[in-house]
């Protein structure tokens, strides 16, 4: 009598397969850690703190994203992406106009409509974080999660170095 023992896609122990899990995961696994982090430590990363992010973050982190996303493209892909105006236009409409537009929207139902029904009283805090989505819908993506996600997903990187630099140049002038 024969026994067959069934494997699981991708086989060996659960050790292995927990290694090439978390290194195929490694981004959210690091997000994940460093929110873990920020929670047990805060005063580490505050203004001022050992950590000085604003300094390591501003400066030399969205510096170092840009430097070694440039890195891996030729200067040809870069030039022809930002020449790309369809793409640009796209984006931009969709960035800075749609999902503002969806997010007031889905505010105003939720502000008029969906709390009254729920029974939730629309009083102070409860219209300061309805409004406090509505700016952050105006804003543009963060530098990191723009950049390193079209990577993951193997992506137009050059497009997002492109479209970063000026959502961020375009996102800063709406509130300045």
């Amino acid at each position: 009598v024969r026994r067959y023992v069934r494997r699981t896609p991708g086989g060996g122990s659960l050790v292995a397969r927990s290694l090439r899990l978390a290194k195929s995961q490694w981004f959210i696994l690091a997000v994940f850690t460093s929110i873990f982090l920020a929670k047990m430590n805060p005063s580490f990363g505050i203004k001022g703190g050992p950590l000085k992010p604003e300094v390591t973050v501003k400066y030399i982190g969205v510096g170092l994203i840009f430097f070694m996303s440039g890195l891996s493209l030729k200067t040809e892909e870069l030039a022809a992406a930002a020449m790309n105006v369809k793409v640009h236009v796209t984006i931009q409409g969709f960035s800075l106009l749609v999902t503002p537009l969806m997010i007031c929207v889905l505010a105003g139902f939720l502000e008029t409509s969906f709390l009254p029904l729920m029974g939730v009283e629309a009083g102070g805090d409860v219209l300061s974080l309805l409004m406090g989505i509505r700016v952050l819908s105006c804003l543009p993506p963060p530098v990191s999660t723009g950049l390193i996600l079209t990577k993951a997903t193997e992506g137009n990187e050059a497009v997002a170095i492109c479209k970063t630099g000026l959502l961020w140049n375009r996102g800063i002038d709406t509130f300045c």
